[in-house]
């Protein structure tokens, strides 16, 4: 295998100077909160110089009384000093003053402009923005494949709002989608209902993302290397589904959860050039999750049909896709920081393909992975291995893929990780192959 061996070299330089100062008030205030906070403090600093003020006009008609003005030339001087300092603290809390009033304007009309909304809206607290964006740079000896390039590989944005007590949503975007990362796609729209009554009870809609195993479900942005492994990406690629669930919380960290959706994930191979659930198939899971200290332990189980289809000049038949996934997490062993988690799968179906043929029918297939974690200062090194085999009647079929990195975190919601993975897979020419990339990551 001839691996690459490059040092790479990233310098960042963010910087932002922002300043307008009006008598000591801030006027670049970013909420209302710390309008108010500053308005607060004005007005402090109004009542001292109020004082102030008193004071020196206390000292000027002490000195007028005194009659020394007229016969004492130090007395006239600081006659003349006060009467200045007089004039420069009138002139200091008018601007103040002034400064402070239109604060108080802008505050009002903050407040009129979001009554406004949350009518509109409701609450406006109850909406919580989520944002992050991934770029990295990629270098790969893969036969054919996307080599030497830096990509924008992930630009997600969106919102959740509690409607109610009973009621909330979440949508999310990305921005970065597409060959060439410039596409537009929704991710997840998702409604959630808790009826009255039905403690522990959530009903959900929508599009979400696969509750399979313990890796579908999670983010992009929490997983430590840059892809999903081999079978989670290609037999529910993307993760999402759209259809309904059912979760029941549970005593003792125990819930279960079940639904229907469309059979197959939303871009699948055969399902992403082509309208929502063709062929009219639909799927039903379940599963069963439990949560004690650092132990996280699961199992789920997927079962439909997926559609027959047709594409480059044949068409496959239409096969039943059945998958049972077992997954275990535990964090902080030997109270060490150490952690691992691990998944298996086992199923059947055809590996998703644009082109059809009578003979692309369902096979039995496994695929599990582990992944070992430890922490160390302002950051976490990690490894990963991956076995995925899409017919267990075939030998010398399997994808294998196993690899390393180290996560740093620059700072609240910023990180910068280096991963090395190496794969192999029978149908790349000039297998085993490396893939180092570099990903600098956002989220706030």
């Amino acid at each position: 295998m001839q691996t690459v061996k490059r040092t790479i070299v990233v310098f960042m330089a963010l910087g932002a100077i922002a300043a307008c100062a009006h008598a000591g008030l801030d006027q670049s205030v970013p909420t209302k909160k710390d309008a108010k906070e500053t308005i607060s403090q004005g007005e402090k600093t109004a009542l001292g110089l109020n004082a102030e003020a008193r004071d020196i006009s206390k000292r000027i008609g002490e000195l007028a009384i005194s009659g020394d003005i007229a016969k004492d030339p130090k007395a006239l001087d600081e006659m003349k000093r006060l009467v200045a300092a007089l004039d420069e603290v009138n002139a200091r809390l008018a601007t103040l003053e002034s400064s402070i009033a239109e604060l108080k304007e802008w505050v009002a009309g903050k407040e009129k402009s979001d009554a406004v909304v949350a009518k509109a809206m409701g609450d406006t607290d109850k909406i919580k923005f989520g944002h992050y964006f991934q770029f990295q740079y990629r270098d790969t000896d893969a036969a054919g494949a996307q080599q030497h390039s830096f990509e924008a590989r992930r630009f997600r944005f969106g919102a959740s709002m509690e409607i109610n007590k009973q009621a909330a949503m979440k949508v999310s975007f990305d921005a970065a989608a597409g060959t060439n990362r410039r596409g537009f796609e929704m991710k997840d729209m998702i409604f959630t209902y808790k009826p009255k009554g039905s403690e522990g009870l959530t009903l959900t809609a929508g599009q979400f993302s696969a509750p399979l195993g313990y890796e579908t479900p999670w983010s992009s942005s929490s997983l430590e290397f840059p892809e999903r492994v081999t079978y989670n990406a290609t037999m529910f690629a993307d993760e999402r589904v759209r259809g309904v669930m059912a979760e029941q919380a549970l005593e003792g960290g125990l819930s279960i959860y079940g639904g229907i959706v469309n059979a197959l994930s939303t871009k699948d191979a055969e399902q992403s050039s082509l309208a929502s659930g063709p062929g009219g198939r639909l799927a039903g899971y379940a599963g069963l999750k439990y949560k004690q200290g650092d132990f996280i332990g699961g199992v789920s189980y997927f079962a439909g049909e997926r559609p027959e289809f047709t594409g480059g000049g044949g068409t496959s038949p239409a096969v039943d896709r059945r998958f049972l996934y077992l997954d275990a997490q535990l964090t902080n062993l030997l109270n060490s920081g150490l952690y691992v988690r691990a998944e298996a799968m086992i199923g059947s179906d055809r590996v998703p393909s644009t082109t059809g043929a009578p003979g692309n029918v369902a096979n039995d297939m496994t695929g599990w992975h582990a992944t070992l974690g430890y922490p160390i200062t302002s950051g976490e090194l990690f490894t990963r291995y991956s076995i995925f085999d899409p017919n267990t009647d075939v030998d010398g079929d399997g994808i294998l893929e196993y690899g390393f990195g180290y996560r740093h975190h620059l700072g609240t919601g910023a990180t910068l990780a280096l991963t090395h993975e190496i794969f192999e897979m029978p149908t790349v020419a000039n297998s085993p192959f490396g893939v180092t990339t570099l990903r600098l990551q956002f989220k706030f």
